[in-house]
């Protein structure tokens, strides 16, 4: 019998986008796996193409157009096959097809040049599109069925646009944040509106942003704050104009507060501003647009937790608002009212803001990853955060992980109470061994050995999710139980 090892697991920051997680245990679906594969391919030293990045974990599409994760993973959120986090960027697909990669909190998604979205990660809300509630998946499932999709933006719910400029929706709707007139939930995608003219969309925690091809800007969902920029704070479920100007060009959508560019150069901003994330020198939230300084030479920007990234024309990068965890790559951790230039190069072309950690891209293709790092999201080997860029080195190889058919292994009872049986119904070897993570991917129970069946004892374990993982030299398997 083995005793479970008590642990307790302290969050730092906050994160991005809610997990609201589902207590209907037995909607759980465990993606099942009954093949072996290996992998080794090469790539070049300077090699990215686009990254994003969730609560706790990175995702990235090479300039050849393969698909590479890192960081936590206790929601599968790494799409790699198991609940196992990764120090390093590690291969989840090496086709040549991925074109787009979104994050938010524990789920991920991305797009197929062939017009096709995938999903993976945390289901509690429907935001993977698969048309149930399933808990979660820990490998890419397609949302939907159709080939037509353009563009892909994820929060607690996730927004697409198809190639005939029609917009869709699907997850989390408590807010009305799917702009479907409604508060409910739903799995799969719908469509919003009739409009055939939608060019630009971007999903926040709970409120979205679009651009029509008329120049317009319109927002809904959650308001609380003004991040819609209506002059109200009052929640919309359905797509109301921004004023009235038709020169909005790019947006981007934070953890309540909002950003957008227009044609002249100019930055606006509005929402919560606790941080100064709207980067006006003040702490005062805005619920209508305002313009950060008078500069007229924004290029693209994005927004992160309670922070904001941008470059300028001339490719410098800048950056504002919350620095915790040195998320801004400032050299410290001290909050910015105003947009302040992060280091002396000239040649940033994208950057990506997650919850409390920041990538950038350079023309280039070498990415740079700063900010919070104790999941091991900025892909260095480390579990370490630091403040300024660091440049992350492309993976010369990579090995995927060898998965076991997913009906040998059994859990038992399952809500367990005091104990907790491991069972393993194929061949054992005595390289076999297993171990016990909760959600956040903190090990509960240290790797041990699996003599075929074991009977553990989890009742010093809090009620809640838990994985159990069964590692053996051929490959191995992870599986969901919970403590009641």
């Amino acid at each position: 019998m083995h005793k479970i090892w008590r642990r307790k697991v302290y969050m730092k920051g906050f994160l991005t986008f809610v997990r609201i997680q589902s207590h209907h245990f037995n909607t759980m679906k465990l993606t099942t796996t009954f093949f072996a594969l290996i992998i080794t391919i090469s790539l070049h030293a300077q090699c990215w193409e686009s990254a994003a990045g969730g609560s706790y974990h990175t995702i990235a599409i090479t300039t050849e157009g393969s698909l590479w994760t890192w960081g936590d993973n206790g929601s599968g959120q790494l799409g790699i096959g198991s609940f196992d986090p990764a120090l390093k960027p590690t291969l989840i697909d090496s086709s040549a097809d991925w074109s787009q990669v979104v994050a938010s909190g524990f789920t991920s998604m991305a797009l197929k040049k062939d017009g096709t979205i995938w999903a993976w990660g945390d289901n509690g809300s429907g935001q993977l599109g698969i048309g149930s509630s399933a808990l979660y998946s820990q490998a890419p499932v397609q949302a939907g069925t159709a080939s037509n999709w353009k563009f892909i933006s994820l929060g607690a719910h996730a927004l697409a646009l198809k190639s005939d400029s029609t917009l869709w929706s699907w997850g989390n709707n408590f807010y009305g944040g799917l702009g479907i007139g409604s508060n409910t939930d739903k799995y799969a995608p719908v469509q919003i509106g009739t409009a055939h003219d939608w060019v630009a969309i971007a999903a926040g925690g709970f409120h979205s942003l679009a651009l029509k091809s008329d120049g317009t800007l319109w927002a809904w969902g959650y308001n609380e704050y003004g991040q819609l920029g209506d002059a109200t704070n009052v929640d919309k479920k359905t797509p109301i104009q921004v004023g009235t100007d038709n020169k909005w060009r790019k947006i981007a959508a934070g953890y309540n507060f909002s950003l957008a560019i227009k044609s002249d150069g100019t930055m606006w901003a509005w929402g919560s501003n606790s941080y100064g994330q709207l980067g006006d020198g003040t702490n005062t939230d805005r619920n209508t647009p305002k313009k950060i300084g008078t500069v007229t030479s924004w290029n693209n920007m994005d927004a992160g937790g309670g922070f904001a990234l941008a470059i300028k024309n001339d490719g410098t990068l800048w950056a504002w608002g919350h620095n915790l965890d040195g998320q801004l790559g400032t050299g410290n951790t001290n909050d910015q009212y105003i947009p302040i230039k992060i280091g002396a190069a000239n040649n940033w072309q994208s950057a990506f803001g997650a919850s409390n950690h920041s990538m950038a891209i350079q023309t280039d293709g070498s990415l740079w990853t700063w900010g919070y790092g104790k999941y091991g999201q900025l892909g260095d080997g480390t579990l370490l955060s630091h403040a300024a860029p660091a440049k992350l080195s492309c993976p010369t190889t990579s090995i995927r992980p060898v998965l076991l058919a997913d009906h040998l292994l059994k859990l038992f009872p399952n809500a367990a109470h005091d104990y907790l049986q491991v069972q393993w119904t194929g061949n054992v070897t005595q390289d076999f061994k297993f171990e016990i993570r909760n959600v956040f991917g903190a090990v509960v129970c240290p790797l041990q050995p699996l003599n075929g069946n074991e009977r553990v004892d989890v009742s010093a374990l809090p009620s809640g999710l838990y994985y159990c993982t069964v590692k053996t030299s051929a490959g191995q398997l992870s599986k969901p139980f919970v403590k009641a």
